[in-house]
């Protein structure tokens, strides 16, 4: 096999499983510690790959942010796991409801009694008319942005609050767990984990793989992810080791 054959195949490889290292490059091709290390430079060349010591990962573009309003228009991927997660709640239950498009639609999709706390006003807006559901709305400093409400008044009445179940939205997954662009948005998600018996990350399968530079949660804080493809087998071996559910909606 050629260098550019091999490059070619190292290239599927990452997009699939998230990195590889020099050592099993090695073991895999049954070249030496140096053609292993050229291949590694002529990847880290490549659009989307990222060299770094003792291999390379993938590093896809990030996705831009963008607004609450500007994430909000129709999509039949969103309404497809939204409705799956709607599918979960039990009649009684008590549910943190985080901001975001898919809770939007998870709330609209609701069809039991059940109690939601939330930081979302458009959640609000979505069960205002629904008397089966009641609804307890999360104080604090309004963000434009995401249109929730955030800050240590929205942490610190959270607290209050003991739940069956958390559906967490995901601005970005990475290995080291969910990311966020903002510090307020990081920190409210991270209080979620803490009130909640069950919790659950609903997202589009662009969302792996993507760094952000505030840290949400970590693996250990999340028990089921619902997704619309199988993600990233890098992703899946965490998910095994740290027991997390994977639910793939296709």
């Amino acid at each position: 096999m050629t260098q550019d054959e091999r490059i070619l195949e190292l290239i599927e490889i990452i997009h699939q499983q998230g990195k590889v290292t020099q050592e099993f490059i090695c073991q895999r091709y049954g070249i030496s510690y140096d053609s292993a290390r050229r291949d590694l430079l002529k990847l880290g060349q490549v659009t989307g790959i990222l060299r770094v010591r003792g291999g390379a990962i993938s590093q896809p573009p990030k996705l831009a942010g963008r607004s609450y309003r500007q994430r909000s228009e129709p999509d039949a991927t969103k309404l497809r796991l939204a409705r799956y997660a709607a599918s979960l709640i039990q009649p009684q239950d008590v549910v943190l409801l985080d901001t975001g498009t898919i809770p939007a639609e998870i709330a609209r999709a609701t069809a039991v009694e059940a109690c939601f706390i939330t930081n979302s006003l458009d959640i609000l807006a979505e069960c205002s008319d629904k008397e089966s559901i009641r609804k307890i709305m999360l104080g604090g400093e309004f963000n434009p942005f995401n249109r929730a409400i955030y800050g240590a008044e929205a942490i610190r009445q959270i607290s209050r609050y003991q739940a069956d179940k958390a559906f967490i939205g995901v601005p970005a997954f990475s290995e080291h767990g969910l990311g966020c662009e903002q510090e307020l948005e990081a920190e409210f998600k991270h209080a979620m984990t803490r009130q909640a018996a069950y919790r659950i990350c609903v997202c589009e399968y662009a969302k792996f793989n993507q760094r952000l530079v505030f840290h949400g949660a970590g693996w250990d804080d999340i028990d089921c992810v619902i997704t619309d493809q199988p993600p990233p087998a890098s992703f899946i071996e965490l998910f095994t080791r740290h027991d997390i559910d994977l639910r793939v909606v296709a």
